[in-house]
């Protein structure tokens, strides 16, 4: 549970800021929109595959009951990991149009805020790796990786705070 509201509170503060407060934001209206709807539906994937709800699914009956993951942290986290794939083109692109803005510090912080984004990417697809891995050994190096992309995470989105 903690987990689960700690993922649904990091994906609304991000997501949200973004749309709130963009900075540098993508230009192109598509690819803006691509990217703020992969945000809401990672939000709601967070939600639905969360313990509580998914305890709920289970204990109802009729096509509810059909919701209810056999490990719902499992299959969020490959969920998740799917989300990668157009938060990863949605990066590239705003890295594209970043390399034509002048330089400045807004430019400076939209950069550091899609590197984090980056290495959040790396994290998303590492713990998806490590929650569905049997092995003890491989899991370690899994979890090894995902806490060291979440601290770079942390890092870039402190130095975003002192450029921005």
């Amino acid at each position: 549970i903690p987990s689960a509201v700690c993922g649904i509170l990091g994906g609304i503060s991000v997501g949200g800021t973004d749309v709130l407060i963009p900075r540098d934001s993508i230009e192109n209206e598509v690819v803006s929109v691509v990217s703020t709807g992969t945000t809401v539906i990672r939000i709601l994937a967070k939600t639905v595959f969360s313990g509580p709800l998914q305890t709920r699914f289970a204990a109802s009956e009729g096509i509810m009951k059909n919701l209810a993951a056999s490990d719902g942290r499992a299959t969020g986290a490959i969920v998740d990991a799917i989300l990668v794939v157009p938060a990863l083109a949605c990066s590239g692109w705003h890295f594209f149009e970043l390399a034509e803005d002048p330089a400045g510090a807004t430019r400076s912080d939209a950069i550091l805020d899609e590197v984090s984004s980056l290495t959040s990417y790396v994290a998303r697809v590492a713990y998806a790796i490590a929650v569905n891995d049997e092995d003890p050994e491989s899991k370690a190096v899994e979890v090894a990786v995902m806490a060291a992309a979440d601290i770079v995470t942390a890092g870039l989105q402190g130095a975003e705070a002192i450029v921005g």
